[in-house]
Order: C-alpha cells, then structure tokens, then sequence
C-alpha cells in the first residue's frame, strides 16, 4: 500500500514544529496520523523576515511507498 498525505505545519521562530493540519489525506488513516506524528518530530531552520526569526506555515508532503528513495538506493 502506498499513499500520500499533504500537511500544514506552524514552525516556531525557534525552528519547533508546534502544530500540524492534514490539509489532504493519503485516504488510510494510519498513514495520515504517521504524517502527522512525524512533522511533530521534525526541527527546521527558523524561517526570517527583516533579519529577525518568525514563525511560519509550511506545506509538507508526506509520502509512503514501497521503493526506495534517493537516500535508499537507485
């Protein structure tokens, strides 16, 4: 089974992903709270605005699939 979830997540000015919204479900439940779970994990780099750290929204594709990625092979 393979799939993709798109969320939305709120990146503090400290680079903390402080809150996740699925904005399109993969359609599989356990992929969509995977995605969500992970993001909550993630660290950015603060986005900037005026030379001064802001916090942000950004859109992030989270996909499931059986083959191997750039890092995981050919």
């Amino acid at each position: 089974v393979e799939g993709e979830t798109l969320v939305r997540v709120r990146v503090s000015d400290t680079g903390a992903v402080t809150e996740v919204e699925v904005l399109e479900s993969s359609g599989i439940e356990a992929f969509d709270s995977a995605a969500v779970a992970g993001a909550m994990d993630m660290r950015f780099e603060p986005a900037r605005r005026n030379g001064r750290r802001v916090e942000v929204w950004a859109r992030l594709p989270v996909r499931f699939t059986k083959r191997p990625g750039r890092e995981g092979g050919p």
